[in-house]
């Protein structure tokens, strides 16, 4: 990518479209085959608007996610591939437990499994910090 003109923070980003295109063929592959086979495609029509909306929102929230991370790694140094990819996936997990928890996914499950996400994401936040400061020694 760097030969063709981009810059060194953008061209570490020019793997996601093979990396995508290689997870996302076997992934609508299999999509289409359940929905044919249990009859269920006529459900996404039932949803409207709104719903594909929020996908697309979605869809391009995570994607600029992914992007950024990919800068970041470059920004982390020699250890941006190491350390990067365990933070990202961290601050996903932490990120979508405290939006699930404040959306109410979380209300009728009981006080056990709030707990076991409570202390998964407390580990992860103690994680994320660990490898910030791993990352300052080198």
């Amino acid at each position: 990518a760097q030969q063709h003109g981009a810059t060194p923070l953008n061209a570490v980003n020019a793997v996601w479209l093979p990396v995508m295109m290689a997870g996302a063929i076997p992934n609508l592959a299999y999509c289409f085959y359940l929905l044919r086979r249990n009859r269920s495609g006529d459900k996404f029509s039932r949803g409207g608007l709104s719903h594909w909306l929020l996908a697309l929102l979605m869809a391009i929230f995570w994607f600029g996610s992914a992007l950024l991370y990919g800068v970041a790694t470059v920004k982390l140094g020699a250890l941006g591939p190491i350390l990067g990819w365990p933070l990202y996936m961290s601050l996903i997990v932490i990120s979508a437990s405290l939006v699930g928890i404040a959306t109410g996914e979380w209300r009728k499950s009981g006080g056990r499994p709030l707990a076991i996400q409570f202390t998964g994401v407390a580990l992860l936040i103690v994680a994320v910090f660990i490898l910030t400061t791993a990352s300052r020694n080198f």
